[in-house]
């Protein structure tokens, strides 16, 4: 496992990130600092295991490698998890679909434990809060 520790607060994240690539610069810039400082704690950023040798991961290998990585985010005391791959979403919450439950805190197959699904790569963000940065675009609220 991978990880990186963003905010540099000095207090222990509660929250870890689960991302194919570990990009700091562009985490801090496009979305620690302007949405999580409120938070007053750090962030882990952690990597995700991808077999880029096939199209999809399989479920056996996401599961091997939560087994390495769960008990290391439980002895941080990381209580959530936000998921970008849809895959490790399912994997660890046993929910079917992951557009149902986007920005839905979930209960996971492990106790205290909790994820939500974010699909948003660092692009995404980059290229939204640059539109919204010059007016082009606002964020949607419910009704």
């Amino acid at each position: 496992m991978k990880y990186e520790i963003v905010g540099g607060t000095g207090n222990d994240p509660e929250v870890a990130f689960l991302c194919p690539r570990i990009q700091v610069r562009e985490i801090e810039k496009h979305y620690y600092k302007p949405h999580l400082t409120d938070l007053h704690q750090d962030v882990m950023v952690c990597n995700i295991f991808l077999d880029r040798t096939k199209k999809k991961t399989s479920a056996a290998h996401i599961k091997e490698y939560l087994n390495d990585l769960i008990p290391e985010l439980l002895n941080m005391n990381i209580k959530l998890l936000v998921i970008t791959n849809p895959d490790y979403f399912k994997v660890i919450t046993k929910k079917s679909k992951t557009d149902a439950t986007i920005g839905d805190i979930v209960a996971t197959v492990v106790p205290g434990l909790f994820a939500t699904y974010c699909p948003v790569n660092l692009t995404t963000i980059r290229s939204v809060m640059e539109a919204r940065r010059r007016g082009r675009a606002r964020l949607r609220g419910n009704g």
